[in-house]
């Protein structure tokens, strides 16, 4: 058995956590029940004509695979794994509205190829150009433990050196 280490990790969370000094600055919260996001500004890390086709998570997810690899020194991973409870649930959320509001008629294929699990892991990957192992495991609130247990089976078994691990998840305004 082979000795797994984490190299580096990113996050998008409710502080600015991709601001290098971001336990020197923050910011209490207040009392609402959901919140938000601080994002990043996003045309810095992908190309303009790509962040109007891509919903906020993978956005989020593929800024925050940038960051984690930078921190780690490595430019194209061996794998790319991706953990998530629900996958893309707002895209999926507007590809069934969109379905019932034209009865299921006249649909435009965008809202379904994003609402897809995957997207995520795709999306990173077509980013880096990446044509290694990619997979996306959909497992509830195991999600993420599902892709270390994979990322080190890939490792382990002398598959991959380098893994990028993620996880996402999203609220909506139904969820």
């Amino acid at each position: 058995m082979t000795d797994v280490y984490i190299n580096s990790a990113a996050c998008i969370s409710v502080q600015d956590t991709l601001n290098e000094n971001f336990f020197e600055n923050l910011q209490p919260f207040d009392s609402s029940q959901v919140l938000k996001a601080v994002e990043p500004v996003y045309k810095e890390f992908i190309p303009p004509a790509m962040i109007r086709r891509m919903s906020k998570t993978v956005k989020m997810s593929s800024v925050t695979s940038q960051y984690a690899l930078k921190e780690a020194g490595i430019e194209n991973p061996d794998a790319i794994i991706v953990g998530t409870g629900m996958g893309c649930s707002q895209d999926s959320e507007k590809f069934l509205k969109n379905v019932l509001d034209n009865n299921e008629e006249f649909l435009t294929p965008t809202y379904f190829i994003q609402s897809t699990h995957n997207t995520v892991a795709g999306q990173i990957a077509l980013g880096l150009q990446c044509h290694a192992y990619n997979f996306t495991y959909v497992n509830s609130s195991s999600s993420l433990e599902f892709s270390f247990l994979d990322a080190k089976l890939q490792i382990n078994d002398g598959e991959a050196e380098h893994v990028l691990v993620g996880s996402t998840d999203e609220q909506t305004e139904r969820t």
